[in-house]
């Protein structure tokens, strides 16, 4: 649900607040250990302008990937992250 809130295109209006409380609330329920709730928590922060919080969090997503095709997309997200990050 959370992500839908993010990306989905028939959203005209973004609530990135309720987003990242969505998001760290499944951070929370899954004690950080759930590579696609980290994911998401971390393009909510970063599409709410938290750049370096985002990139902290998508690199818990990639520590606790478990296979390397997750990993692999997780860190291709990462690299957008920290390219806006030293902007």
């Amino acid at each position: 649900m959370g992500l839908d809130l993010l990306t989905d295109e028939r959203i005209k209006t973004r609530d990135l607040a309720l987003a990242t409380k969505l998001a760290k609330t499944g951070v929370d329920a899954s004690d950080g250990q759930d590579a696609a709730v980290l994911d998401t928590y971390a393009r909510a922060l970063f599409d709410s302008g938290k750049v370096a919080d985002a990139v902290a969090n998508q690199k818990k997503a990639i520590a606790v990937a478990g296979d390397e095709d997750t990993r692999k997309e997780l860190e291709e997200t990462l690299k957008q992250y920290e390219a806006k990050d030293k902007k």
